[in-house]
């Protein structure tokens, strides 16, 4: 019975420590999977991916040591901005 008691002491300590249920939680920041910003930039998957690993993407792993990305859509934009080439203008000779 002394094992017991513990355990009830321990539930009551940690029930107590939890947020309550019933109050409204800020929500989370809307993150994009590999496969959202592939779709929102027009680029494949695999180069989303290829761009995570080059560290060009900020990206954050669901797990550690996970091959799911999650990525801030501000990440995303700036990503594809920074790829944006400006054309270069010709001066033509006057003639």
């Amino acid at each position: 019975m002394r094992g017991s008691n513990a355990l009830e002491e321990w539930r009551k300590d940690n029930l107590n420590r939890r947020p309550d249920v019933n109050q409204p939680q800020a929500p989370p920041e809307h993150l994009l999977d590999v496969k959202a910003v592939a779709l929102m930039t027009g680029m494949s998957v695999h180069v989303v991916r290829r761009a995570i690993r080059a560290s060009h993407l900020e990206a954050h792993r669901t797990k550690p040591l996970s091959g799911h990305y999650r990525i801030h859509p501000a990440h995303a934009k700036a990503w594809l901005d920074s790829l944006r080439v400006t054309p270069c203008t010709v001066d033509t000779p006057a003639a």
